[in-house]
């Protein structure tokens, strides 16, 4: 199944470093004022790869994709041997991407996907994102109904 992208709707491609994971990209804090006495924010590490993204996007041009439905595709190329949870560095990405003005939202992704493309240091990954047109949505839910582990290609 393919999904329907907006009539001549572009693929932003941009090449980024290796996120940091979820567990380095926030940091704890006591705070006595906060609930709980700990504050949550984004550490040192999340702060300077949101900045690094959002130079790369500055430099590259990228300009931000439009859209109410938004598909994301992601190659991943591994920065070592150590065994990777790709579900561990959305976050980061998606952050830094929206934080550089790629997409407003990053709850208007509708459709995602992350690909292990292998050890490559020091690693990278490589980010494709469209707009879909508005039906897709349905369509997708309904194509994963049938089969929830459908193999096409992203794009």
């Amino acid at each position: 199944m393919t999904l329907p992208a907006l009539q001549d709707a572009p693929i932003t491609h941009i090449v980024l470093p290796w996120p940091p994971s979820v567990n380095s990209y926030y940091r704890r804090m006591p705070n006595k004022r906060a609930k709980g006495g700990v504050v949550t924010m984004i550490s040192d590490k999340g702060r300077e790869y949101r900045d690094t993204v959002a130079r790369i996007c500055m430099i590259e041009r990228v300009r931000e994709v439009r859209g109410e439905r938004l598909q994301l595709a992601v190659q991943c190329y591994l920065p070592d041997r150590r065994r990777r949870d790709l579900g561990n560095i959305d976050k980061a990405l998606l952050d830094a991407l929206e934080h550089a003005g790629v997409f407003k939202d990053d709850a208007l992704i509708r459709h995602q996907r992350y690909d292990d493309m292998g050890r490559e240091p020091p690693g990278r990954v490589e980010v494709f994102i469209r707009a879909l047109a508005p039906p897709a949505a349905e369509q997708l839910h309904l194509a994963l109904v049938e089969d929830p582990f459908h193999d096409d290609p992203p794009f």
